[in-house]
């Protein structure tokens, strides 16, 4: 009886993380069968030498990245809030941890069209768009992908500060179909207006 109500218990238990926790998949370990699916963005920040954060995430309708079942390739759609959908199709690779050989740690993405922010001499945000490849880390249990840029600069009295950029995904649907991927596209314009700054967030 007693072996019964431990069993019920952490059946309750597990349940109620569950459905608090519902951003979280609590049973994924990074395996490689894990990382193909929908994702949207959540969080894009510029933190400037001045120490104020510039929250680019709610600008866009969706902001999406599919990474297919092969592995291999991958796929890239943006629609700004005041803009048309463009896309463009790229590849992907993973890195493996090297403690954990079978534990993905970092997708790899070529030819990903980051936007870079700065400021001018102005103190102005100013963008450019660079294609480069990003690696994006892998938070399983979060199913969240990556990736921060950061470089020290000095400020206008001199003082070394940490300037970074940060570009968020978190997976939608781990299915790449169109019927997904349009449900995806409306999930996350109807979310924009949530996406607010994150920058302190892990």
């Amino acid at each position: 009886m007693k072996k019964l109500f431990s069993v019920i218990l952490i059946i309750v238990i597990c349940g109620a993380s569950l459905t608090t926790f519902s951003a979280c998949n609590l049973f994924n370990n990074g395996s490689i069968d894990e990382v193909d699916g929908i994702y949207g963005i959540s969080q894009y920040y510029y933190h400037d030498i001045f120490g104020e954060n510039h929250n680019y995430a709610d600008k866009y309708d969706y902001y999406i990245l599919v990474l297919n079942s092969d592995y291999t390739t991958a796929k890239v759609i943006i629609k700004k809030a005041d803009g048309s959908e463009t896309s463009y199709d790229t590849t992907y690779s993973v890195t493996y941890d090297t403690e954990k050989p079978k534990v993905v740690k970092t997708i790899d993405i070529k030819d990903f069209k980051w936007i870079k922010y700065s400021l001018n001499d102005n103190n102005e945000v100013v963008s450019a768009e660079e294609t480069k490849d990003l690696s994006f880390k892998l938070s399983p249990k979060l199913e969240n992908l990556t990736y921060t840029e950061s470089s020290l600069r000095k400020n206008n009295v001199g003082t070394v500060v940490l300037v970074s950029s940060r570009l968020r995904f978190h997976k939608i649907s781990d299915s790449t179909s169109e019927k997904r991927l349009e449900k995806a596209k409306a999930k996350q314009t109807k979310e924009r207006s949530e996406r607010v700054d994150q920058s302190e967030a892990d």
